[in-house]
């Protein structure tokens, strides 16, 4: 079911027909988007910055108490690491593909990443804060320097970045590096008060105080390496051929389905513990916990990858795939557009629902699936017309513009993913 065509030779950038894309790996990311819509909408709804008294006034508290865990436990985290991973495989079958027809791939695939770049610094500064395609960016561009290593090399050297030094560069920033808040800083209820009922320049101004980029020492050095490790752990697999051909690494999917149940979901409870504030990590004896979190959490996700694998390659299998691999073609379109439908539902500048600080868990999970279910059928509409997402369109042609590219086919991809 997941086999792709062999490759033809050549010697010039060309389009990849689309038979050519390997189904399982476009579903997993169309997959990980339902949950990175569902995380995210946390932090557009403005319940992120709700003081407790103000999440206990809302008339769905009982059910949101409930409802609240569950998402830390089962989702938060979880999807993004798939989504990096994702991003690494992407890379192995790109550059696969690269040398198998001979084709110079570093200047290509450097001019796609700064362009990516490019892109996310104007979804982050423009639109939301909580941007993560310049960490996929700029991992990406670190990519071809390891892109030469052995398996074990890049097995190790993800594990030593995702969790080991994740984890170091957490404590030092709760114990030594922490800044607290300048002066000019808006306080959270500041924030939500931006948010709803801000002018576009006042939420541009709280965007800033909450970026990573700009609050460099606080959080952008552990994201670049949890990055770097997942997108490194997925470059790994990729060369394994693991999505086009699972059935030969059928005891690997075993074990990450026991593993990730017996080891990744004590930790995601141990995750959730920690920011609520349940679990404090304020004694030595409990230094060892932030390196079993970043570990077990990435089983976690492992966890949902062979689960889902299990299930397309069941009965039901192919309506699955046939659901999920549309969003997952055109993942960064679909991405950006979660963006749009966020801010639209619930920033006070835009006209919409408004529903800024209004809403709690429960909704939003809800609220969740039913953006994501526009977005299959969105989807679907789109690529029964096109070979491509727009934005994917329009990266890829910039991508080869002077590359000598071909021009592009009405069904066919230009890319080397599969």
């Amino acid at each position: 079911m997941f086999t792709s065509v062999p490759k033809t030779p050549a010697r010039s950038f060309a389009p990849v027909p689309a038979h050519e894309r390997i189904p399982l790996l476009d579903a997993l990311r169309g997959l990980a988007l339902l949950g990175i819509i569902t995380a995210n909408l946390w932090s557009f709804s403005g319940y992120a910055y709700l003081a407790p008294a103000a999440r206990l006034a809302l008339p769905s508290y009982p059910l949101d108490r409930l409802v609240d865990p569950l998402l830390h436990v089962l989702i938060d985290s979880k999807f993004s690491t798939l989504f990096s991973m994702l991003f690494g495989v992407g890379f192995a079958l790109q550059l696969q593909r690269a040398t198998a027809r001979g084709v110079p791939f570093r200047r290509y695939f450097a001019r796609r990443m700064l362009l990516l770049l490019a892109l996310a610094g104007l979804h982050a500064y423009l639109l939301w804060f909580g941007d993560i395609l310049r960490f996929y960016a700029l991992a990406g561009l670190a990519l071809l320097l390891v892109a030469r290593w052995p398996g074990n090399r890049l097995l190790l050297g993800g594990l030593v970045l995702a969790v080991f030094l994740a984890p170091v560069l957490f404590i030092l920033n709760e114990a030594v590096l922490y800044h607290p808040p300048s002066a000019g800083d808006l306080s959270l209820a500041g924030i939500l008060a931006a948010f709803r009922d801000g002018s576009y320049g006042q939420v541009l101004a709280a965007n800033w105080q909450l970026d990573e980029v700009r609050n460099f020492w606080e959080g952008a050095p552990l994201t670049i390496a949890s990055t770097m490790g997942k997108v490194m752990l997925g470059f790994w697999l990729g060369r394994k051929e693991l999505f086009s051909r699972p059935e030969t690494h059928q005891g690997l999917l075993d074990g990450w389905f026991r593993w990730g149940l017996l080891g990744g979901l004590p930790a995601s409870v141990a995750y959730w513990a920690v920011k609520a504030g349940h679990l404090h990590l304020d004694s030595l004896w409990l230094a060892w916990l932030p390196f079993a979190v970043a570990g077990g959490m990435i089983l976690h996700s492992l966890f949902y990858l062979s689960a889902f694998v299990r299930v397309c390659r069941g009965r039901s299998g192919f309506s699955w795939l046939q659901t999920f691999v549309p969003v997952g073609k055109m993942a960064l379109t679909n991405y950006l557009l979660q963006t749009v439908v966020g801010l639209w539902l619930f920033y006070g500048y835009l006209p919409g629902p408004h529903l800024m600080g209004e809403v709690g868990p429960a909704a939003l999970l809800l609220l969740g699936g039913l953006i994501f279910a526009g977005q299959v059928v969105f989807s679907h509409w789109w690529l029964r017309r096109h070979a491509q997402g727009p934005v994917e369109w329009l990266w890829r042609r910039l991508a080869y513009g002077g590359l000598g590219g071909k021009k592009e086919g009405s069904r066919e991809t230009p890319d080397f993913n599969r």
